[in-house]
């Protein structure tokens, strides 16, 4: 027996590997979640979801940032276009949350904090996947079968993976690739 567990999602790796975690002590991204939430605060799901992105934070640095879905996303639960379209769905909601926590997290309209930049950004994309999800289901606008956390967990994917592909291009480990990245997109 190797003693690896890698099929179980609860080995943490082997020496060093703690190291090259993004999500790092996740009660850091569960306080921004919560804090960006608003009254649609939910910790446990924010708590699932985080489990789940901690399980797969591995392979999804190994996933590519679909980014003109993520744009569309975006322009239609937050732009002019946001009257148009069908039932929400969780990617989507996801997809839009993660570029709404970019655009803020561009703008400088989050507090400051003395956490780190990507637990910031990551709890601010699901606190932002939280209020968009009640606010489409208040509307009646969500489809059958979706789900608040799953919404949350889509959120917190695609912000994570949007931090992994922006410090990929940047030397920076205060979150300066997240500004190449919104410049990009914004």
């Amino acid at each position: 027996m190797s003693g690896f567990q890698n099929s179980s999602g609860t080995s943490y790796g082997g020496p060093g590997q703690a190291d090259r975690s993004i999500l790092g002590d996740i009660s850091g991204v569960r306080q921004h979640a919560n804090h960006h939430a608003g009254n649609s605060a939910d910790d446990s799901i924010f708590g699932n979801a985080l489990a789940m992105l901690q399980a797969k934070e591995g392979n999804l640095a190994n996933e590519d940032v679909d980014e003109d879905h993520m744009v569309k996303a975006h322009k239609s639960f937050f732009g002019s276009d946001s009257s148009s379209g069908g039932a929400a769905t969780s990617g989507g909601i996801g997809a839009a949350s993660a570029m709404q926590a970019l655009k803020m997290f561009n703008g400088g309209t989050s507090e400051g904090s003395s956490g780190s930049s990507q637990q910031e950004f990551i709890g601010m994309a699901m606190g932002q996947a939280s209020k968009l999800f009640e606010k489409q289901q208040s509307n009646g606008n969500v489809a059958e079968g979706e789900s608040k956390e799953s919404a949350v967990q889509q959120a917190g994917e695609m912000a994570l993976k949007m931090y992994m592909k922006s410090e990929a291009g940047s030397n920076s480990s205060s979150g300066g690739g997240l500004m190449g990245l919104a410049s990009k997109f914004l």
